[in-house]
């Protein structure tokens, strides 16, 4: 009975979307730290995300919204980007409560110089990920995927 239980939690959808995500967490951060040893794929996430923002502030605040994760996490992040001085973090005058997420030369410098290896990198995970795939296969996923991203943003709001 209990292997039949096993069985069964192991064929659920949230199940299958929990070791779907530790294997993509496990096999980007294997990709991105073989061009930025000291991060992670999150933390590399977060200076892209600023990167990419062209002198737009960023607010931790945002990040949290974006990215879909914890203050504490995000915080956790921001701080050790910050040790690593990749990115400085300062309160707005008007709002002390709120944090601005710059990059330093530093970060700029990495992202920019490992632009084309990242990329790389972000390009064949997604080959991985859906080299057995048609075209509208992936599709269908990608909006199966919204549509359950959107039932839990849903669910947050009953």
């Amino acid at each position: 009975m209990e292997k039949e239980m096993k069985s069964e939690f192991t064929q659920t959808l949230g199940f299958k979307i929990k070791i779907l995500n530790t294997l993509f967490e496990k096999y980007l951060n294997h990709k991105v730290s073989a061009v930025v040893p000291d991060l992670t794929h999150t933390q590399l996430s977060v200076l892209m995300h600023i990167y990419y923002a062209d002198n737009q502030n960023i607010l931790q605040r945002e990040l949290e919204e974006v990215m879909y994760l914890s203050h504490p996490t995000i915080r956790g992040i921001v701080k050790r980007l910050n040790k690593l001085s990749y990115i400085e973090c300062k309160k707005i005058s008007s709002d002390k409560r709120q944090t601005v997420l710059e990059l330093t030369s530093k970060g700029k410098s990495l992202i920019k110089n490992n632009n084309e290896d990242l990329t790389r990198a972000l390009k064949y995970t997604e080959f991985v990920l859906d080299k057995n795939m048609t075209s509208s296969q992936k599709e269908e996923l990608m909006n199966q995927m919204d549509n359950l991203i959107e039932n839990f943003i849903k669910s947050k709001e009953e």
